[in-house]
């Protein structure tokens, strides 16, 4: 009888262990999927803040650098290392930030505008040194974030969460885009993200 409450105890202390653990290792694996598949982006508008070129020439030279060994990247490897540039570049500030991207590089502070400025920056310096700017375009994206078909921004009374900045990197010729929110992925490592339906 001993014996088998033991053996019952320690199936239970198992499972208890390593179900969170399960879920855990799940939610990090799928993160990017299981947030495509419950939020998406509704754009608003393209936000122009008059095509900045960067200034700080550590950053420069590293992207130079990348695309020189990087001759035939693609969409989705040069927004990545626009993402790890933006993400290394700035930490998320809640107070009011330029939007001028050689500024914010300076400072190191961002909300959401800010990131997408410098992402938009970062990734148009990197198709310009791959001669892709004649076939791409990045854009600077003003939306609204929905999840489970739910504006959440209805649900938040303040004026800095009235909308949400994120990227588009267009292809100019089949008008396929890549959709990509450098805050989100300073936070959580999501690297793309999709259109509302």
């Amino acid at each position: 009888m001993i014996k088998k409450m033991i053996k019952f105890m320690f199936y239970c202390t198992c499972l208890a262990i390593s179900i969170p653990l399960v879920i855990t290792v799940f939610g990090i694996v799928l993160r990017g999927p299981l947030y495509r598949t419950t939020v998406s982006y509704d754009m608003a508008s393209v936000r122009h803040h008059g095509g900045y070129n960067l200034y700080n020439s550590e950053l420069t030279e590293e992207l130079d650098a990348w695309a020189e060994k990087h001759p035939d990247a693609d969409i989705d490897e040069i927004s990545d290392k626009a993402l790890r540039a933006t993400a290394s570049e700035l930490s998320f500030a809640t107070s009011q930030s330029s939007s001028n991207p050689n500024s914010l590089i300076k400072s190191g502070k961002a909300h959401c505008v800010g990131y997408a400025s410098v992402y938009c920056a970062v990734a148009t310096h990197l198709l310009d040194e791959l001669n892709l700017s004649d076939k791409y375009r990045c854009d600077h994206l003003v939306g609204h974030l929905y999840m489970l078909n739910q504006n959440m921004h209805s649900f938040i009374n303040h004026k800095f969460f009235s909308n949400h900045d994120y990227n588009r990197i267009l292809n100019l010729a089949t008008k396929e885009e890549y959709l990509a929110d450098p805050s989100l992925y300073d936070y959580l490592r999501v690297n793309q993200v999709s259109n509302r339906k």
